[in-house]
């Protein structure tokens, strides 16, 4: 017997999560370049203007960078931890 998905209650890719570090990020920017193709190139471009914001969290704050993709998903659990980005971000 086949399960049933609720397409609903699926979160939305977003592959800024999984550019975890520079050598990530290079090697997306890379692969855009190599794309060439404008619509791509635009979108590519916003994801990695969200993962650049997360690692430079992550690095100020000194946590890995999955715990800042963790506390935007599921910010009950990581409070705290967004309460420290909230600081930092205050303080410019």
């Amino acid at each position: 017997m086949t399960e049933k998905i609720n397409v609903a209650s699926l979160r939305d890719f977003n592959p800024a999560e999984y550019i975890t570090d520079k050598e990530d990020f290079k090697g997306y920017l890379d692969a855009l370049e190599e794309e060439g193709e404008l619509g791509a190139l635009t979108e590519g471009l916003l994801t990695l203007f969200q993962a650049k914001g997360a690692l430079m969290v992550a690095e100020a704050l000194g946590v890995d960078v999955r715990e800042v993709w963790d506390a935007q998903q599921q910010p009950v659990e990581h409070q705290k931890l967004l309460l420290r980005i909230i600081e930092m971000l205050k303080k410019g």
